[in-house]
C-alpha cells in the first residue's frame, strides 16, 4: 500500500465522519488510533492483496471501492464482497486475528483513499477498547450473513441463469431497479445487485439509474443460457 503524507488531524476527522463508532472510542483507545493512523491511496486496478500475502495493517475506506474475490486456476472469478466508503475488509480482520495470510484477492475498483493502522495498533485497540471490539464483531457478523447468502445463491439457486434469462426476455433495456428485478425473481436486492455487478464486470450489461442495458446478448446467452 502507498502511504501518503497528510495532516493527521485532517485524516482523523475524515475517518471519524465516515466511521461513527470512532466518536465513542475510550480516551486511551482514541489516542492510540489517532497517533497511529496514516493515509493510503491506491489507483483503480491496483492489487491490494493476493492469496499468500501477509497482512500488515487494517484499513478504513474513505473513498473508492475494493473488490474482494477468489480466482480459480482456470481464471474463473467469484466476487465475495465489495468494500465501500464507511466499510472495512473482513478478510483482513480474519488475517490479523489469526495471524494467517490472505486467502483471497483484493483489487481496487475505484481510486482508493483509506485511513490505515498498523497491525500492532489494531491488536492494541482490540485489547483496549470494547467499542472497537464491538465494531469488529458487528462487521464480521454482517459479512458472514452476506457470504451465507452468496453460498446459497451459488450452490442452490442458479440465480445468475434466471437473472440472465429475465434480462434477455425484457431487454435490451430493462427499466427496472435492482429491487424490482429481485422481486421478479423472488430473491433479495443485495444478491441481484451482486450478480448484476458481476455481469457488468464481464461486459455483458451496463448499469444505469433504475435500468439495466444488455450490452452483449449473445455473450449473456452463451454463458448463462
Amino acid at each position: 500500500m502507498r502511504r501518503t503524507e497528510m495532516s493527521s488531524i485532517g485524516l482523523v476527522d475524515r475517518a471519524r465522519r465516515a466511521f461513527g463508532f470512532l466518536e465513542r472510542l475510550e480516551p486511551e483507545a482514541w489516542q492510540r488510533f489517532s497517533s497511529g493512523v496514516t493515509e493510503v491511496r491506491l489507483p483503480a486496478g491496483a492489487t491490494m492483496f493476493r492469496p499468500g500475502d501477509g497482512c500488515d495493517g487494517f484499513g478504513f475506506v474513505l473513498e473508492g471501492s475494493v473488490k474482494v474475490g477468489l480466482v480459480s486456476e482456470s481464471g474463473r472469478e467469484i466476487v465475495l464482497y465489495r468494500v465501500r466508503p464507511g466499510e472495512s475488509c473482513t478478510v483482513t480482520v480474519s488475517c490479523l486475528v489469526t495471524g494467517s495470510t490472505y486467502p483471497a484477492t483484493g483489487i481496487v475498483e475505484r481510486d482508493l483513499t483509506a485511513a490505515a493502522i498498523p497491525r500492532f495498533v489494531f491488536a492494541d485497540l482490540v485489547d483496549l477498547s470494547p467499542v472497537f471490539r464491538r465494531f469488529v464483531l458487528e462487521a464480521l457478523s454482517i459479512r458472514i450473513t452476506d457470504l451465507m447468502e452468496l453460498v446459497d445463491e451459488v450452490a442452490f439457486n442458479k440465480l445468475d441463469r434466471r437473472l440472465a434469462a429475465r434480462l434477455l426476455e425484457l431487454g435490451p433495456r430493462v427499466k427496472l431497479s435492482h429491487g424490482e428485478l429481485a422481486g421478479e425473481l423472488g430473491t433479495g436486492r443485495v444478491i441481484v445487485s451482486r450478480i448484476l455487478e458481476s455481469f457488468a464486470d464481464q461486459g455483458l450489461v451496463t448499469l444505469g439509474r433504475r435500468s439495466v442495458t444488455v450490452a452483449d446478448p449473445d455473450g449473456l446467452r452463451t454463458r448463462f443460457g
